[in-house]
């Protein structure tokens, strides 16, 4: 869960996440249909899509989100 809920929080490289019900999430992308949906989604504003190209961890605390070297402060 978000430190307040909804909005919209940035990540340390400069990318804009909407969040809705305080909740972000991360889906693993494993096919072209996933992709282009998301991809789809993405061009809305409504999401990221990043390619990280090597296994990383997923972690949260207090409103801290971190995905691999993504950092997102929601407090």
């Amino acid at each position: 869960m978000t430190a307040h809920g909804d909005g919209g929080f940035n990540d340390n490289q400069g990318r804009s996440y909407s969040v809705d019900a305080g909740l972000i999430g991360i889906v693993e992308l494993t096919n072209s249909d996933l992709e282009a949906s998301a991809r789809a989604v993405e061009a809305r504003g409504s999401g990221q899509v990043i390619d990280f190209g090597e296994a990383f961890e997923v972690s949260s605390k207090r409103g801290v989100f971190n995905f691999g070297d993504i950092e997102i402060k929601t407090r």
